[in-house]
């Protein structure tokens, strides 16, 4: 038996166990929100200045500036994928107003925030989880921040709020990871040795 035959399946063993473990993780991390449901009021951590990256906050912002930027994904660079709108909503407090990137992708959730005028507020709220705004569209944010002129007592944050990100989607790729990394290990171990 040559090295490269002993090394494979020792490589393969590592990169499932690694795939499984990277499963795990993720469905520990966001367990309350995946497994649970369970979420933060969106404007209460505004207030108390608590926004925390990979936490699933619920929301009905105030009144929806505009409508930003819009990204398009590709499989292998060519073949589209779908496409997300980011907006730029707003919270009112007694002393402060927060304006907040949100990130959305289904139809419902599109018109929901496009439902938002001066004189009306529709009903129900979005959940999705708080995360670094991209590089790719901060730009683009602060474009719009700019043309704004927004005054000091608007607070502006670049805590993104993803409301793509759902809790089927979340479990669906902690499992497809724990699933994956098991069936690596699996395929080396039961394959007949030489």
């Amino acid at each position: 038996m040559n090295t490269k035959q002993t090394i494979r399946p020792i490589l393969g063993i590592i990169l499932g166990a690694v795939l499984a473990i990277s499963g795990i993780v993720l469905l520990v991390v966001y367990s309350d929100y995946a497994i649970f449901g369970k979420t933060s009021d969106l404007r209460s951590a505004l207030e108390q200045e608590n926004v925390r990256k990979d936490t699933a906050y619920t929301f009905s912002p105030d009144f929806v500036i505009a409508n930003y930027a819009e990204t398009e994904h590709k499989i292998k660079g060519f073949i589209p994928a779908g496409k997300d709108q980011h907006y730029a909503v707003v919270f009112y407090s007694e002393d402060k107003s927060y304006i907040v990137p949100v990130k959305v992708h289904s139809k419902k959730d599109i018109e929901y925030l496009e439902s938002f005028t001066e004189d009306a507020k529709p009903a129900g709220e979005l959940t999705g989880m708080a995360s670094t705004i991209n590089v790719e569209i901060e730009g683009y944010y602060e474009d719009m921040l700019s043309e704004l002129e927004v005054p000091d007592y608007v607070q502006t944050t670049y805590i993104e709020i993803d409301v793509t990100q759902t809790r089927l989607k979340t479990l669906a790729t902690s499992f497809f990871a724990i699933i994956a990394g098991l069936a690596v290990i699996m395929g080396i171990l039961k394959r007949p040795r030489s």
